[in-house]
């Protein structure tokens, strides 16, 4: 495998384990505000899953959110 197809396949990955703020909004059908200030809410109670924040980009860890939207608990 190459470099470029090594990089593709990490990309891939990555993308599998985290939404980003649009994945969201989309699969709980809110608008883009009413998205920002939900994830901002749920970062700073830390509940009832997880949100990552690195400057101003905000991903969601997949499994943590799918739980929490499949009511299989808080988070894992």
């Amino acid at each position: 495998m190459n470099v470029f197809n090594e990089e593709a396949s990490l990309n891939s990955e990555t993308e599998k384990m985290v939404y980003n703020v649009e994945d969201i909004q989309m699969m709980l059908s809110l608008g883009r505000n009413s998205t920002y200030s939900f994830l901002d809410k749920v970062y700073k109670e830390r509940k009832p899953f997880r949100v990552l924040k690195f400057g101003k980009v905000i991903r969601v860890p997949k499994v943590s959110f799918d739980n929490w939207l499949n009511g299989r608990g808080e988070d894992i």
